[in-house]
């Protein structure tokens, strides 16, 4: 009985860790970098920054700056310093890219005649354009038309790329080309010397990972075609200054849509502000901590100091104008809340876009044109399931958690109800697998005694029948 005790503790034992590993998979948190760099590895395997380079360009000055100041200030990065082999590009650096809020891509001058440069660079942009990652180019000793229509040097690489490759893929590498180089960034000649923009990269870097707020629209199932209309109505290349109202009832995913919107587009921006739920601090000398807050941000000066309730002071007035902003408020209730904070438009620099989410759509009426004016509906909860597939499904509890998301922005508390309710059934049926394993130890241990115990009994009964035949042969 003691053995058999022994064999339901082995397989609990057994069962308890193949779930555990199920829920917790292990991550290899090696450092991917060789030790001519050193990185800093953190306990989750998400990067801050990968860069993009050409090795033969840059790895031996300007590379080695740039890791070292990175370092300095504790960003985790991701440089991948191998020398490849072969056509096909590690799926560890797909991932690394997948898992960095921040890409920083340094176009040089023979950048475009490396394949595995160039597949970077459209796995970069895809998730740019997916998942609101930053993108931030450096144009380092090549001018970015040159990058941006492929000529000079890069016009010789796709000559040969074009010869050796197929013409979908070179069409490909052609539109992340442009679409990279029509991004803001930092020219090499710019600056005297390479410490200067090293700098200023690091500054920025710095800058955006404090705006990144960890979003990911991938995860809320049905969120990103509101995340894109809303993108959309802001008219990104348009010059002038717009503002777009968000309004819906409470928990309906509002705050969620802006936070998308803001991580995917403050890179673009020459200074970025987000504050969620302006009601919960509003009142009292708290307005002016929020209005100083605001524009201490916008500025990148800490201790930015006046006291004007309405307006601003020019000085700041005058260089706001020149630059290009994004605000973001979340949850404003009032109008004047929007006057005494931001004022009104003219406050802001050519491309400036502002973002106010609330609950009630007059709110935002004498800002906001009506066609700038978005209601957030509730998703269809089929829609919702929609995207899941088979290969999803290796943590059912967290896949249901990201399905349900788009049905709990038109109720909340539906998606606590669905966790409790597939939480119970995935324990329900962890208890019952677990059970039915010792069920059938316990059976096949019988069994097998029993098997036994007959055996025995037939060779017992043999060898009665062999002493009583015996015995009746020895009377005769």
């Amino acid at each position: 009985m003691h053995n058999i005790n022994l064999v339901f503790f082995v397989c609990l034992l057994f069962m308890s860790k193949l779930k555990g590993e199920v829920e917790n998979p292990t991550s290899d948190t090696n450092c991917p970098y060789s030790s001519e760099f050193q990185c800093s590895v953190p306990q989750s395997d998400k990067h801050d920054v990968f860069v993009s380079f050409r090795g033969l360009d840059i790895r031996e000055g300007f590379l080695s700056h740039l890791v070292e100041a990175l370092s300095r200030k504790e960003i985790v990065f991701f440089v991948d310093n191998k020398l490849r082999k072969g056509d096909e590009i590690a799926q560890s650096l797909f991932e690394a890219i997948e898992t960095s809020s921040i890409s920083l891509v340094i176009f040089s001058q023979n950048y475009a005649s490396s394949k595995w440069c160039l597949d970077e660079l459209v796995k970069i942009v895809e998730c740019r354009e997916k998942d609101g990652q930053i993108l931030l180019p450096v144009f380092y000793k090549v001018d970015p038309t040159v990058v941006r229509h492929q000529k000079g040097t890069y016009a010789n690489a796709f000559a040969e790329h074009e010869q050796k490759y197929n013409l979908n893929k070179v069409k490909q590498w052609r539109s992340s080309l442009k679409k990279s180089a029509d991004i803001s960034g930092f020219h090499s000649s710019q600056f005297l010397y390479d410490a200067e923009l090293v700098e200023e990269i690091v500054k920025s870097v710095l800058k955006r990972l404090d705006h990144v707020r960890v979003v990911n629209s991938k995860g809320v199932i049905g969120i990103e075609k509101q995340i894109s209309y809303v993108e959309s109505l802001l008219q990104v290349e348009s010059q002038d200054v717009r503002a777009i109202g968000i309004w819906g009832m409470s928990g309906i995913g509002k705050t969620i849509i802006v936070e998308g919107v803001y991580k995917r587009l403050c890179s673009e921006y020459d200074g970025c502000y987000f504050k969620a739920n302006i009601s919960e601090e509003w009142g009292g000398h708290e307005n002016m901590y929020l209005k100083k807050d605001i524009f201490s941000t916008l500025l990148g000066e800490h201790n930015l100091k006046f006291d004007a309730q309405y307006g601003l002071p020019y000085f700041v007035e005058r260089r706001l104008r020149r630059m290009k902003v994004l605000v973001v408020l979340d949850d404003v209730k009032d109008p004047q809340q929007l006057e005494i904070l931001i004022g009104t438009l003219d406050w802001f620099g050519t491309g400036s876009r502002i973002i106010v989410t609330t609950k009630d759509k007059q709110v935002v009426a004498k800002m906001v044109v009506d066609n700038d004016i978005y209601e957030v509906k509730a998703l269809d909860f089929d829609d919702s399931f929609r995207p899941i597939s088979i290969s999803q499904c290796l943590n059912i509890t967290q896949r249901m958690e990201m399905a349900h998301e788009g049905s709990n922005i038109s109720n909340s508390i539906l998606l606590n109800i669905w966790n409790w309710l597939w939480q119970t059934l995935i324990d329900f049926i962890y208890v019952c697998a677990v059970q039915f394993f010792m069920m059938l130890v316990i059976f096949s241990v019988i069994y097998f005694c029993v098997g036994i115990f007959i055996t025995v009994v037939k060779n017992v009964f043999y060898v009665l029948e062999e002493v009583l035949s015996w015995m009746q042969s020895f009377c005769k």
